[in-house]
């Protein structure tokens, strides 16, 4: 517990903090409330609406309230999952559209057809379709492990560390048996 000293030293001397000064220090700064920017500039392609990874983000963790810095990460990667598998189902979408444009431009058939041909020469003349499935799949299960993996930090409660003492060790900082004597292991009775 602090004493009445140390917390009126502790606001004399935030007192005189004034914020970052420099250009950099000042754009640091303005970016520690931010948390779903860095995703977006790192997954939005040219003609995708950051806005509604945004709103997907601001969905996710509303939903999941990720406690630890761990289980945020597991919040982003379902997000980003998420994301990139409707970006396939719309590729997918857009590749069948593009198909069946072309069939009607070509032939006089009912959609039903130019769509039943489209997938037949999707399928038959690229690997579209193969790599799309894989991709899917591929989002799919590690939008499921990062779930698994949330779920079961989430079960566990927060453990405070701010109260503890330091848990580990560094190896050099462990006491060495000398040559000669003996050592004694933990639970062992001494004799």
């Amino acid at each position: 517990m602090s004493s009445q000293l140390q917390i009126q030293s502790a606001r004399k001397n935030g007192a005189k903090s004034r914020g970052p000064v420099t250009p950099e220090g000042k754009a640091i700064s303005s970016a520690n409330s931010r948390k779903h920017g860095l995703l977006a500039e790192a997954i939005v392609i040219r003609g995708e609406a950051a806005d509604h990874l945004a709103a997907l983000s601001a969905r996710f963790h509303g939903e999941f309230r990720p406690r630890t810095e761990t289980e945020t990460h597991h919040v982003e990667t379902m997000i980003l999952c998420r994301w990139r598998l409707l970006r396939v189902w719309e590729f997918e979408s857009a590749s069948f559209n593009q198909e069946i444009e072309k069939l009607a431009a070509a032939n006089g058939q009912d959609h039903r057809t130019r769509a039943s041909q489209s997938f037949k020469n999707l399928a038959d003349h690229s690997r579209l379709l193969d790599l799309l499935n894989r991709y899917e799949t591929r989002f799919a299960r590690d939008f499921i492990r990062a779930h698994n993996a949330l779920m079961e930090l989430k079960a566990k409660p927060v453990s405070d560390w701010s109260d503890e003492e330091e848990h580990s060790v560094p190896d050099d900082a462990a006491p060495q048996p000398t040559p000669g004597s003996a050592q004694i292991l933990p639970n062992e009775p001494d004799c």
